[in-house]
């Protein structure tokens, strides 16, 4: 009994030995895990700070990158700016420098030069009689300092001061008192070429308060239509109860373009030509082409209110080309323009003016 009681003292004293060792293993274990760990920690904790001071100053840098380009861009912009408002106020100053040298020369006496330019030439925004408005440029120019441009806008703008005027006069040769009176005065003034001046009409009778209520531009030529209409009609009857079935000066304003081109080659059928008057499109310059003995002559028929000019000779000048005629003519209820009669002569085309023609009509 004492020896098993011995035995078992040493096996329980063992196993304590044991139990103790394998704690203190685990306890090791434990301490080295936690020593690993805490130094894994810390040596990621350095190496983050690492990486974030070198992520921030790699930031810093590039926001002061940014920053200067902004800055720079900035400040190109404020250059630019700076350039188009110098460059603004320049443009502004020569403006006002021209309106006002404009304005001195308007209130001059050399101005008078301008009215009488606007009245005895033709300008067009394109100024065909070019060589001679910079012969004038060169006279006002010796004393203002005014742009050639400026110069053909006072032309224009005085021309059409002066056609007004002198449409406002022609109204006036006649009695008025309604508003049919004025469009029977502007067709008596201007005959077919009446839709030329409707504008002018029309602020004229807009100005003096004689229009009609909710009357415009488009009411007016619808008026003048039936008006010309009217007496057409008119004239026909006159003529054809009158003993001689004739057409005077005063009947033939009041035509329209292709009646007075029908009733010329009526006039030259009556003596003897075999007169054909031509379609209004693609006519090639002429009006009318008749023959006669074998001879074939080109017409070009025109219902003016206006002398005819150069482009009137150079259609027809084209059409006998065109035609393959040996005669060329131009015909015409006004007068020619010199640079038309001029230009008529060396390409050898007959004009029968206003004063011809009434010669004609006496004749017939």
């Amino acid at each position: 009994m004492a020896r098993r009681s011995k035995s078992g003292d040493i096996a329980g004293g063992l196993l304590l030995i044991a139990a103790i060792l394998l704690l203190l293993i685990v306890q090791f274990i434990i301490g080295l895990i936690v020593e690993t760990a805490i130094t894994l920690y810390n040596a990621i904790l350095e190496n983050l700070g690492i990486t974030v001071a070198v992520t921030t100053l790699c930031l810093l840098i590039c926001g002061i990158y940014l920053y200067k380009q902004k800055q720079k861009k900035n400040a190109l912009l404020a250059e630019e700016e700076l350039e188009r408002q110098k460059k603004l106020a320049e443009e502004a100053e020569v403006i006002q420098n021209r309106s006002r040298i404009i304005k001195e020369f308007s209130k001059s006496e050399d101005y008078i030069l301008v009215k009488k330019y606007a009245e005895k030439y033709l300008p067009d925004k394109y100024f065909t009689t070019r060589h001679i408005f910079l012969e004038f440029v060169k006279i006002i120019q010796a004393d203002w300092s005014i742009e050639s441009e400026d110069i053909g806008e006072l032309i224009l703008k005085e021309r059409e001061v002066f056609e007004y005027e002198n449409f406002v006069k022609k109204l006036k040769q006649y009695e008025l008192h309604t508003y049919v009176d004025y469009l029977r005065a502007a067709i008596n003034a201007y005959g077919d070429d009446i839709h030329s001046v409707i504008v002018k009409l029309y602020f004229y009778l807009r100005e003096n308060e004689l229009l009609p209520s909710q009357s415009d531009k488009d009411q007016i030529i619808h008026d003048i239509n039936n008006l010309l209409a009217i007496i057409r009609k008119e004239n026909i009857r006159k003529s054809l109860l009158a003993e001689t079935n004739q057409f005077s000066l005063s009947h033939i304003d009041l035509m329209n373009p292709y009646d007075f081109e029908t009733y010329i080659a009526h006039i030259f059928s009556a003596q003897g030509y075999s007169a054909k008057v031509t379609k209004a499109s693609g006519d090639q310059g002429a009006d009318i082409v008749m023959e006669k003995l074998g001879e074939k002559i080109v017409v070009q028929v025109k219902l003016y209110s206006r002398p005819v000019g150069n482009k009137a000779v150079q259609e027809v000048v084209a059409a006998k080309s065109y035609y393959d005629a040996s005669r060329a003519m131009i015909v015409t209820n006004n007068y020619f323009t010199t640079s038309a009669i001029r230009l008529a002569k060396p390409n050898k085309v007959e004009l029968i003016n206003r004063d011809s023609l009434e010669k004609i009509l006496r004749s017939i």
